[in-house]
């Protein structure tokens, strides 16, 4: 028989200070209790300002004191583990790259403005649209900061692209929309190229003309963001791991993931496994379908995926008038086989925004 002292405790109201204490009681049972911040204070703070609103800070002070205390059971715990030398150990990972900073020296290395194209090339485009020009490299230029030694040392190379629709290179198709054009002796004997007319099927009545400005280049020395194969590779414990996303995070020359350089690694803002997208696009191989990278097709590519290097990478920037999409940034990839080669065609373009 039911007892009526208990059925007319079940039928007391429940506030939500009494659903708080409820909830503290299991986080104690699960032995979560130093987790709850003094109950005595919050209890106090409860009686003295009953409005339901007054539990916000009670909740921001338990989730506090909950971050302290965890922080402080991290710290005991990585401490004890054995950490090996972190920087020394990821040093063969550091790959050079050249940062492309805005001068005010003459250069034949420059920001938009026009190109410098031999008579018999015409100026690339997709659909009948002009292409915007983006950047010329003189690769002389840098060689005298750096050879990287997988590219050439002489030469200009001349990077177009839609800057209108910058491609996501997700599609085969994608590829017409850049250009990459090199030049081996260079482009300094040549003349600017006039801006051709716009065509009537232009979309928005007119392609992009970005201001010129000089470039000049500087040595550095990235290291590969902590999720890059390179870095699971070697297999770091908790410990070191946090001690190499703090190099990682503070290394010289790489202030932020909105940079321009030459060659390094890429400062992804979504997948860093560009590789293998590289790859498999290179051979028709599609990513809008489900899971890509399952198929018994990519799994036969993936090996090549290697072989692939960053060639350029071209971040957003207002005073260059470079916007791709939100803040994003557009990754210029070749085979290394094909960049000693000079077989600059065969780069593939893909844009990553936030």
């Amino acid at each position: 028989m039911d007892d009526p002292q208990k059925n007319q405790d079940r039928e007391k109201p429940v506030g939500p200070w009494e659903r708080f204490i409820a909830w503290a009681n299991r986080q104690r049972r699960k032995k979560l209790s130093e987790w709850i911040f003094p109950l005595a204070v919050i209890r106090n703070r409860a009686w003295n300002d009953p409005n339901p609103r007054m539990f916000r800070p009670i909740l921001e002070d338990i989730l506090w004191w909950a971050l302290k205390k965890e922080g402080e059971k991290n710290r005991r715990r990585l401490a004890a583990m054995p950490c090996r030398n972190v920087s020394r150990l990821t040093l063969p990972l550091r790959r050079q790259a050249l940062r492309l900073h805005v001068t005010k020296n003459e250069s034949l290395s420059y920001w938009g403005g026009l190109p410098r194209l031999p008579p018999d090339t015409p100026w690339p485009t997709a659909g009948g649209v002009p292409l915007s020009f983006v950047v010329a490299i003189d690769l002389s230029e840098a060689a005298q900061e750096q050879h990287l030694e997988w590219l050439p040392d002489r030469g200009t190379l001349l990077f177009f692209v839609d800057a209108q629709y910058p491609p996501h290179g997700s599609q085969p198709d994608d590829v017409k929309a850049w250009r990459l054009i090199y030049l081996p002796e260079g482009n300094g004997s040549y003349p600017e190229r006039e801006t051709p007319p716009v065509p009537a099927n232009d979309r928005f009545g007119q392609y992009k003309l970005f201001l010129r400005k000089n470039i000049r280049f500087k040595l550095a020395k990235p290291r590969p963001s902590p999720g890059r194969s390179e870095v699971k590779a070697l297999a770091l414990n908790e410990a070191e791991m946090k001690r190499y996303e703090e190099l990682f995070e503070n290394q010289e020359g790489f202030d932020d993931r909105y940079d321009s350089y030459l060659g390094g690694y890429p400062q992804a803002i979504q997948n860093d496994a560009m590789e293998l997208a590289c790859q498999l696009l290179t051979h028709g191989q599609p990513l809008d379908i489900p899971h890509p990278y399952d198929t018994c097709e990519a799994q036969a590519l993936a090996l090549g995926a290697s072989e692939w290097r960053l060639l350029m990478q071209i971040a957003s920037n207002e005073k260059l008038g470079f916007e791709w999409y939100d803040r994003g940034n557009m990754f210029v990839w070749m085979r290394e086989e094909d960049a000693r080669a000079a077989r600059f065609k065969k780069a593939w373009v893909i844009t990553q925004c936030g």
